[in-house]
């Protein structure tokens, strides 16, 4: 699907890099949207996942923005120096690259490989009662949750709270050991001053996946980066000349 609009509503930009891969890399050489900070002591995939974050940029109509530095916070987030910027979120797995952008607010998105995690029936159970507790994925029993392809969903939603957040999966798995109660209504409702909603996506039959983003947004729109490097670079001309 081909996206020429400013964006409205967050964005999730993600790609298969086996079919996608070449493309990227000789997208990025000719148009130069990679500085010596995207490049320099980075994997294949850290690399083409700032390309495709760099992509999406340009859905703004600005070329400043999309040569903007990234820095990371004490937690490891990474956000745009500008301070009037979007916020985004990234992830990968296996071959596939996710990038989640917003105009304001938190995002967060994860994507897992869909595939039988590395844990205890007995910890997944309990993970899954715990975050029904406090209303993440209420409808689904935990018996269910702990179950294979349900629990990893339940997993990607709480990777996605966690970069929203800031402070990392670690940070939400101590907070879902709390009591639910009044006071503690807020922990996963919110992030800062922002209502958030918490939900499933769905890129590819191979994935699990989430998003995180503020509540106002009401829609998010999912595109899958074009293959085809003409294309590329055309939606990327136009994006800049807006």
């Amino acid at each position: 699907m081909t996206n020429t609009s400013k964006p409205g509503s967050t964005e999730v930009w993600w790609v298969d890099t086996r079919t996608a891969g070449a493309s990227l890399d000789q997208f990025a050489q000719e148009t130069g949207v990679l500085s010596a900070q995207d490049i320099e002591g980075r994997s294949d995939e850290s690399r083409r996942t700032r390309i495709i974050l760099r992509f999406a940029l340009s859905r703004y109509g600005d070329k400043d923005l999309v040569l903007c530095p990234i820095e990371a916070a004490a937690a490891g987030r990474p956000f745009l120096l500008d301070p009037d910027g979007p916020s985004f979120s990234i992830s990968h797995s296996g071959d596939h690259i996710a990038v989640a952008i917003a105009a304001d607010g938190p995002v967060g998105i994860d994507i897992e490989r869909i595939r039988q995690i590395k844990m205890s029936t007995k910890r997944q159970l309990q993970i899954a009662n715990q975050a029904r507790a406090h209303g993440i994925d209420a409808a689904i029993d935990a018996e269910a949750a702990a179950d294979g392809d349900e629990f990893l969903s339940l997993w990607t939603k709480l990777e996605a709270l966690g970069k929203a957040r800031g402070d990392g999966i670690g940070a939400v798995l101590t907070e879902l050991k709390t009591q639910h109660n009044e006071a503690t209504a807020n922990l996963f409702s919110k992030v800062g001053s922002a209502t958030i909603q918490v939900r499933s996506l769905l890129l590819t039959t191979e994935l699990a996946g989430a998003l995180v983003t503020a509540d106002s947004k009401g829609t998010h729109d999912v595109y899958e980066v074009p293959n085809d490097l003409s294309v590329l670079l055309a939606q990327f001309e136009t994006n800049c000349s807006h």
